[in-house]
């Protein structure tokens, strides 16, 4: 992977990670893989949070290449289960991209807190994803970062 699609990625889950935490889910786990949420987060804030990962790399990711940064086929597939449809229509779509975006803005510091934690340790719990929401740094949440070159 190019620094860039690693960045895009990134991004990606952290907008999960953050935009489902902050519609009342337990993040149970936040890798480059994926984020996995607690039981019983369900419905439409599900669908916003499936579609936060492609919004966020949209959002904040590098602007000089145009890479896919959309949502991916497995988030349309996870927000159209959730709202009990087989696919998304372009307007449901809209409106839930427009919601995720709209936390997204509102918690940017913490996406990218997220995004840099996740740079540094293999997997977040819902407790530093906690910790991060809050205004913990991400040294204090997964210490420092070493740089010997």
């Amino acid at each position: 992977m190019t620094w860039e699609e690693v960045v895009l990625l990134r991004l990606h889950e952290a907008g999960h990670a953050v935009v489902g935490h902050v519609l009342g889910a337990r993040v149970v786990g936040a890798t480059l893989e994926g984020v996995e949420f607690g039981l019983g987060f369900d419905g439409e804030p599900l669908a916003v949070a499936a579609l936060a990962g492609g919004v966020a790399a949209r959002l904040f990711g590098p602007r000089w290449r145009s890479p896919n940064r959309g949502a991916s086929d497995s988030d349309l597939a996870t927000a159209a289960s959730a709202l009990g449809v087989d696919r998304l229509d372009p307007f449901a779509r809209a409106r839930l991209e427009r919601a995720a975006e709209g936390i997204l803005f509102d918690h940017e510091r913490t996406v990218r807190a997220v995004a840099g934690a996740l740079g540094r340790v293999d997997r977040l719990n819902a407790h530093q994803v906690a910790r991060l929401a809050s205004g913990s740094s991400v040294d204090a949440v997964v210490g420092p970062s070493f740089n010997f070159a």
